[in-house]
């Protein structure tokens, strides 16, 4: 139902080292959804909108 944290930061891991821009945020006990707040981080990151 969700990707264990341990692995989230496994994978954070691995992007870090081929010099990838990452953001990593962790939402616990929130299952396997997608929140308002996800909606406007990726936004504000991806086409630099609020």
């Amino acid at each position: 139902m969700h990707v264990p944290v341990k692995r989230v930061h496994e994978t954070e891991s691995v992007y870090k080292d081929l010099n990838a821009d990452i953001f990593i945020k962790i939402y616990p006990n929130m299952g396997h959804t997608i929140s308002g707040d996800e909606i406007s981080i990726a936004n504000e990151r991806i086409f630099g909108k609020v």
